[in-house]
């Protein structure tokens, strides 16, 4: 079935910024250290308990931030309200390569982002690459989201946004756990962003950066 919408998750795939993930995690940390008065080696030690927990439960990857807090009492609201307070234009550039690619592909697709950042975040982060929300006809944000990634519904909800079926889509994410297998079981076609390819049956096509996405993507027609 031909694809007729590409469905983009952000960080590490738009781009990658470790700076930014690092200031995301300070944040977290500065957050997790009021909250439950840890500090130092105690507090790194109930992050790795709850790290481990997670990889239990199937997370062999990073797991997502937004489990991690939730693991450890941190509320939506508190968890956003932490990370926000970062400017992503003070760790990300412009991307003048990625602005012309999304362009290009949207007179063939329609485009969506589909993120565990909040909206103030997403378009701190877009605003900082030089891009605009309207290169997107759907955007869904943690604002947006009863359940964030990886849960299904967050996925089955972009669709439904953008009128589709599972089959005519393609997820494009550096997290083949959070991004790509809860869409491939979906049915949706997958993009993997890394520098390694993975031996994965929830990747389809592997990719170095997001820029090279145009000219690959026929290969999943």
């Amino acid at each position: 079935m031909p694809v007729r919408a590409v469905v983009f998750d952000v960080e590490g795939t738009l781009f990658k910024s470790k700076s930014l993930t690092d200031a995301y995690r300070d944040q977290v940390l500065r957050l997790l250290s009021e909250k439950k008065g840890l500090s130092g080696e105690s507090l790194i030690s109930e992050l790795r308990r709850v790290m481990e927990e997670l990889r239990r439960e199937g997370y062999v990857e990073r797991p997502p931030s937004t489990l991690i807090a939730e693991k450890l009492g941190v509320t939506r609201e508190e968890f956003y309200g932490a990370i926000d307070k970062v400017d992503p234009a003070e760790h990300v550039a412009p991307d003048p390569e990625l602005a012309s690619t999304l362009r290009e592909m949207k007179n063939s697709f329609k485009l969506a982002v589909l993120t565990n950042l909040s909206r103030k975040g997403l378009r701190g982060v877009l605003s900082a690459l030089g891009l605009g929300e309207e290169l997107f006809d759907v955007v869904l944000t943690a604002d947006d989201l009863d359940l964030l990634k990886p849960h299904p519904s967050a996925f089955k909800k972009v669709l439904e946004s953008l009128g589709v079926k599972p089959e005519e889509a393609v997820m494009v994410g550096d997290m083949v756990e959070s991004d790509l297998a809860p869409a491939k079981e979906l049915g949706m076609k997958t993009i993997l962003v890394s520098d390694k390819p993975a031996d994965s049956p929830h990747v389809d096509l592997t990719v170095k950066r997001a820029a090279e996405i145009k000219d690959r993507i026929r290969l999943l027609q």
